[in-house]
């Protein structure tokens, strides 16, 4: 995917905040990580199918994974992984694909989870755990 740099605004973003609370500082993003984050979010205003735009978060050959295969623990604390999934997140939850309790379905690569364990979060927060691009949800 090429992104064109001349379709970032000119406003400053400094603060994102997720849905699960966390400030992310973009101003520690590079301009062609920003550039992808913008490109995801215009994206998913549009209404482009939440899958995709998870595929484009953590499918193969995602912008946010450099290239692997694997969302390792230094990615999933990457500042732009953690605003791309949560942007990813939110069209989930617009298209009603996800319900907005699903947080601890949400937590679950973090603990290095199982597939047991996902799907039983998956069970609490009554909403169907799936696995796509390699990450249960």
């Amino acid at each position: 995917m090429r992104i064109r740099n001349d379709r970032i605004p000119s406003v400053s973003i400094t603060n994102y905040f997720t849905l699960d609370g966390d400030d992310v500082d973009l101003g520690t993003l590079r301009r062609s990580d920003l550039a992808f984050v913008i490109d995801l979010a215009r994206r998913a205003l549009d209404g482009e199918d939440s899958s995709s735009i998870e595929l484009r978060v953590c499918g193969r050959g995602a912008y946010p994974l450099r290239g692997g295969r694997w969302v390792t623990k230094r990615i999933y604390a990457s500042p732009l992984f953690r605003v791309a999934q949560d942007i990813a997140f939110r069209a989930g939850i617009q298209q009603g694909r996800y319900a907005r309790e699903v947080r601890a379905v949400r937590a679950a690569p973090a603990k290095a989870a199982t597939r047991r364990v996902s799907r039983a979060a998956a069970r609490t927060a009554r909403t169907r755990g799936s696995k796509g691009a390699r990450t249960y949800r």
